[in-house]
């Protein structure tokens, strides 16, 4: 990794050669989105991502809203791995998750935050009454500067609605 000349993290590498390639590392206020249909990976490339981001002395915390923190320890795998997950997963919303945030950053550095998926987050009455677009663009917003301002990293995994992909994209 990488330390600017105050000592906080610049870049952190997935020790995936292509994609590391590609992006350079991650730095601190990105907002990284993982779509992709059901099933297709998304979590297990967070998971792996999570396992080198440790290697390199960066602290993760996730909110696995789709399985319990001890199962989800489970599927980490026999690797360790440093990581920290709210004991419970009381609510769902971008308010209880920011404050989590900050919490796991005071107590244990963490600095990059995975949360599966943004289906959790977003308020099932606010979309009943406006645009589906117009929520999720203000959810990415809020967490995109809460990112900057915290100087994070986040990754967000989100399923795409049912669609025919004919072409996968070359990397």
């Amino acid at each position: 990794r990488e330390l600017h000349k105050d000592n906080h993290v610049e870049n952190v590498f997935a020790r995936i050669p292509k994609l590391d390639s590609i992006t350079e590392g991650f730095r601190p206020g990105e907002l990284i989105v993982l779509s992709g249909p059901t099933g297709n990976g998304k979590t297990s490339l967070m998971q792996s991502l999570t396992h080198a981001f440790s290697e390199q002395l960066t602290p993760c915390l996730w909110f696995s809203f789709e399985v319990g923190p001890l199962d989800f320890a489970k599927k980490m795998g026999e690797t360790p791995a440093e990581f920290y997950i709210p004991r419970k997963m009381k609510e769902s919303n971008l308010l209880w998750l920011k404050e989590r945030s900050l919490e796991g950053m005071a107590k244990f550095g963490c600095r990059v935050i995975f949360i599966d998926h943004l289906h959790y987050l977003l308020d099932l009455k606010q979309l009943a009454n406006t645009s589906t677009s117009l929520v999720i663009g203000g959810l990415m917003r809020e967490l995109k500067k809460f990112a900057v301002a915290t100087e994070s990293i986040i990754f967000l995994s989100t399923h795409l609605s049912k669609t025919k992909v004919e072409n996968v994209p070359e990397i």
